[in-house]
């Protein structure tokens, strides 16, 4: 939503050519931007080469279509508090999945012990058994 609001900016503004003052900065998105301000209005050139305001030119349609973009975005997207309490409910339940595995697992290895443990009782059982038959018969 950024960048389109960004896209939306840059055109918008770019409808007027006055400037006065200038200052550059850099965005986190990396867009590098030049504002230019006359009139409390300001103005954006871009250095992108995807921008829809290459030489000025503010086209009313594409003003409009940038409008309904963010109202789309704007309703298809959640509001910041309802994300953040979904991505805590996700990290909960993410560790209580680990917390249910690492259980499961434990369980798991202590069913595997023992039923080695009952094997080798079995396997003795059986040695014994075999050796009282021999004594039995002879």
């Amino acid at each position: 939503m950024f960048h389109v609001v960004c896209a939306l900016t840059r055109t918008l503004l770019c409808a007027f050519p006055e400037s006065t003052a200038r200052h550059t900065h850099t965005h986190t998105h990396t867009h590098t931007h030049t504002h230019t301000r006359s009139m409390g209005v300001p103005k954006v050139r871009s250095k992108c080469s995807s921008l829809i305001c290459l030489a000025g030119d503010v086209n009313h349609a594409t003003i409009e279509e940038l409008r309904r973009e963010i109202e789309q975005l704007k309703t298809n997207t959640v509001p910041r508090r309802k994300f953040d309490d979904l991505h805590s409910e996700y990290t909960t339940l993410k560790d209580s999945v680990a917390q249910l595995k690492a259980s499961f697992n434990k369980k798991l290895l202590d069913l595997m012990t023992e039923i080695d443990e009952e094997k080798k009782i079995r396997l003795n059982m059986q040695v014994e058994i075999d050796r009282v038959k021999k004594l039995a018969m002879s």
